[in-house]
């Protein structure tokens, strides 16, 4: 039986499709490549910085 060689993918920027929210994790999938990826559906506390402390840290 003949086998198939595997062809290393090139290298890209992904362009992500993501499902619609439904929970804490939504799929993305690559239109490019195929590769999936889990993305949050949140942002942790950490994540972001409010408009009081951009000022601070601005001035």
């Amino acid at each position: 039986m003949p086998t198939v060689e595997q062809i290393p993918a090139r290298p890209h920027a992904h362009h992500w499709l993501i499902e619609e929210a439904n929970g804490p994790l939504s799929t993305g999938v690559c239109k490019s490549c195929g590769e999936r990826k889990d993305f949050r559906n949140w942002l942790l506390e950490t994540d972001f910085i409010t408009n009081e402390e951009r000022r601070a840290t601005a001035a």
